[in-house]
């Protein structure tokens, strides 16, 4: 995981509770030096997943502070 960026530093603001975030995962989406559009994306809104079976277009990312030793499941694990 070398080439993702930190934003440690950057505040991305105050949300209401209740408020949805959107992600995109992009597959090899780094050249280098610099952000592509990657061989293939994963997205937040199962829609927008490539699966042809609906019942597999469901992602999720954990995301983790272990400097705050936290971690937030984004999506659901409700496909297991």
């Amino acid at each position: 995981m070398d080439h993702i960026v930190s934003i440690n530093d950057q505040s991305l603001g105050t949300f209401p509770a209740g408020t949805g975030i959107g992600w995109v995962l992009l597959a090899n989406g780094w050249n280098g030096s610099a952000v592509t559009g990657g061989a293939w994306q994963l997205f937040s809104n199962p829609d927008f997943n490539p699966e042809a079976d609906s019942e597999l277009r469901h992602h999720n990312v954990l995301l983790s502070d272990p400097d705050n030793e936290r971690g937030r499941c984004k999506e659901g694990l409700s496909k297991l």
